[in-house]
């Protein structure tokens, strides 16, 4: 028996292979690895600035509601600022709970605030009266990371600003 032999047919030259070499993976890393080191502090900071000015203008709204409700009902409404529990009370009814004074814990998202300080005359509360004029003026400090923001109750008027450092 006789066996013809097909010439082989000529093939394709392969591609080379296609991948990363270890210093370009390595490169890819270190650059990663930078831009990373930049964007997270800045990231941290920018949370924490939100924060702090999330918590200052729930605050300044909420005076602004009790001086509202003090004229309204021609009575007077209290505001206490708690530094330990990190809440502050107004003496008007919850929305949530009619039942109960007005609460607001900053501990709480989206606040994650601590009140540092909360000085009014001698204490860390002040009323409305039913004029809506305050019984002191005071400051209360929000901190969040490394910014703080100031909020001040004017003692003439009740007006409340608030300043961010």
């Amino acid at each position: 028996m006789i066996v013809i032999a097909h010439p082989s047919r000529p093939t394709a030259a392969k591609p080379p292979a296609r991948g990363l070499t270890l210093v370009e993976v390595v490169l890819t890393i270190a650059i990663i690895a930078t831009i990373s080191a930049i964007a997270v502090p800045r990231y941290a900071m920018a949370a924490s600035r939100y924060r702090v000015e999330a918590a200052c203008r729930r605050i300044v709204s909420d005076l602004q509601t009790a001086q509202t409700r003090a004229v309204a009902t021609s009575a007077s409404i209290t505001v206490s600022f708690d530094t330990v529990a990190e809440t502050y009370t107004a003496t008007f009814p919850s929305p949530e709970q009619p039942a109960t004074n007005y609460t607001v814990n900053l501990t709480r998202d989206p606040y994650a605030a601590q009140i540092s300080t909360a000085t009014f005359g001698s204490g860390t509360s002040f009323s409305f009266n039913g004029f809506g004029l305050p019984s002191s003026g005071g400051t209360v400090v929000v901190t969040s990371g490394a910014v703080t923001g100031t909020l001040t109750v004017d003692a003439d008027s009740g007006a409340v600003t608030y300043t961010l450092q």
